[in-house]
Parts: C-alpha cells; structure tokens; sequence
C-alpha cells in the first residue's frame, strides 16, 4: 500500500519503489497490488508511512518499508519525529538503506532488515526521445542545489527543474534529457537509490553527487558520472559534450543495475530461499589495482586513491611508508 493524502503530490516520489515490490512479488507468485490498510491481507507492506496520521494505526501484521533517511529526517522534524519513529519500533521494518537499519538497531528495534531496491524488468519503460534537454533535475529545492542549478545555466546548458512532478510526465522529461542529476538534500548525503534505480533501469546517464553508500550500492558509482559537489557542473557539461561517453555510460549503469535481482532479494525476506553465502554476495576479487582512481572508479578493479572524498576501495598516499603485511579491510571485497 502506498500512502497517498489528498492533495500531497509527493507520494508520487515513493511509486517506482512501491511498483518493483508489487513487480517482484508477483514473479513470485503472489497476488500483489496496491490496496487499503483496513483489509485482512496475508501481508500489507507500507510505502510513506511516515505520511498517515500520528494516531492512525496501522495492522499488527504491517511491514514498514522505509525510504526516509532516518538520521536526518528526524533531525529535521525534530520533536514531530516521534510520531514516526514509534511506529518503526511497532512494525516489522524494511529499509533501503543499511545506515538506516544500524541506526534503528542501536535504538532497540530488533525487526529492522536491509531491503535494497533491486530490478524489475516491468520498469524499463520510458520510451526513447529526441534529447533536447541538458540537464534535468527534479527534486524539492534548497540553497546548495540552486548554487549547482544556476552554474549550469551559467554554462549555456538548457536546465529542466521540476517539483511535484511524478508519472507519465516526469518520464517524458526524463526521455527527453541527455543527462539527470542526482544532487543531495541533506547533508548526510545518503545515496538515494530509489531515485537513481528507476534512471539506471532505463538507460539515462546520471550525474551524482558523491554519497554514503552501504557495500551492496558501491559498484553502481561505475554506472554514474559521480563526482563532488565542487564539481557537479563541470561534469554535467563534459558528459552533456561527450555523446560517446555518454553512451557507455548509459549502457554500464543498466548492465551494473539490472544484476541487481530484486525478486531474489524479496523471496530471501520472506524466507523462501536460503540467504546467499557471504562470499557469493560479494564481487568477484579483483585481479587488477586502479591507481589514483579518483572519479573514474571502475568496478572491476581495485580503486586505490590518496583522497577519501573519491570513496576509493582502498585510501593510501604512496608519498609514505605503506602498512606492508597488515590487513586491509574494503567495504566490497572485505
């Protein structure tokens, strides 16, 4: 179920997400749609529940999939927050975000698991247009992003910039745009996956702004243009320039993405298939070093950089003695 007040255009934001569970479940064999919070379902999985009333309750057997990045949206709402809040600490918890869950675990919620979003085939559905647009972005504004919008336009690129756009119209401007930036809103700078999935899953170059990603996100930097904030617009302009690039790019971020099997992932939450042996989850180890990665991080290598704001696999200045015969521990490879 997907909450939907009268007159909240936003939850439009949490649809893709919501359609790839209703997708995946039905490839499992499940009867699955979007429906009320009030029917006896054998299951009712909740999109936007941070959006119902603080005194609604919702059924025992509700699973909250979460897509708030829980740190700073409850710094934002401050002493509103709580009302959220409990509801996660009474519900069985699916969450995007690994930070999320560790963040619910340290405050006592024992039911809290890490539900990436995955693929769907049923969501490669833009149709492809004449790309007479830039740069699009779409997105609820702030300072920071307006300092990156108007550097752009400074640039002599045509910008789209849409809020409270969803559906049918925001997938036209989406096929109609050479490049769709992810730029942050929150200065905790958690990738927002369920925003870039649904770019990844039908072929458009993303530009992104450096994230905090778990492990399972990290190979998808290789499908993006990800650099800085400092230097957003620079990439954007060299990408919108580079119609080759662009090209390879489009392609690498659908193949990285559409590995990414969200039926598996859902039957191993409801327990029908055993979990995947650790090692099995992880890329396969890489047999080359990438030096001074930098921006062009490369999934199938060992990147290796002096710079941390990079995100390298590996942080090392050759400048000083290395920790010869010490381990070293990387978020992908272990």
């Amino acid at each position: 179920a997907l909450v939907r007040p009268p007159g909240y255009a936003h939850s439009g934001a949490l649809l893709e997400a919501a359609e790839t569970l209703m997708y995946a479940l039905r490839r499992l064999g499940r009867e699955a749609g979007f429906g009320r919070f009030d029917v006896d379902a054998e299951a009712l999985v909740v999109l936007g529940a941070h959006l119902l009333p603080a005194a609604f309750e919702l059924p025992r057997n509700a699973v909250i999939f979460n897509l708030e990045q829980l740190p700073a949206w409850a710094e934002i709402h401050g002493a509103d927050a709580h009302f959220y809040l409990d509801r996660l600490m009474r519900h069985r918890v699916w969450d995007y975000s690994q930070a999320n869950v560790a963040w619910l675990a340290a405050r006592g919620h024992a039911r809290a698991a890490h539900m990436p979003l995955g693929y769907v085939p049923e969501l490669s559905r833009i149709p492809a247009r004449v790309q007479d647009v830039d740069v699009l972005f779409y997105g609820m504004p702030n300072p920071r992003r307006a300092r990156v919008l108007e550097a752009l336009r400074g640039r002599g690129l045509r910008v789209e910039v849409l809020q409270g756009v969803y559906g049918e119209e925001r997938d036209a401007w989406i096929g109609r745009a050479k490049v769709v930036l992810n730029m942050h809103y929150y200065e905790s700078k958690l990738f927002e996956i369920a925003r870039v999935s649904y770019l990844l899953a039908n072929r458009k170059a993303v530009v992104c702004e450096h994230s905090v990603m778990g492990a399972d996100d990290a190979d998808l930097r290789a499908g993006m243009a990800y650099a800085p904030y400092e230097q957003l617009a620079e990439t954007c302009e060299a990408l919108v320039r580079d119609d080759a690039r662009r090209a390879a790019l489009e392609r690498q971020g659908f193949e990285l993405f559409s590995c990414r099997d969200q039926v598996r992932t859902v039957a191993m939450q409801l327990g029908e298939v055993p979990p995947l042996d650790a090692v099995a989850e992880s890329p396969a180890f890489p047999t080359a070093l990438h030096l001074g990665s930098g921006k062009d991080f490369r999934a199938d290598c060992l990147n290796v950089d002096i710079s941390a704001s990079w995100q390298p696999d590996l942080l090392l200045d050759f400048g000083v003695e290395l920790p010869w015969g010490q381990p070293l521990r990387t978020g992908r490879f272990g």
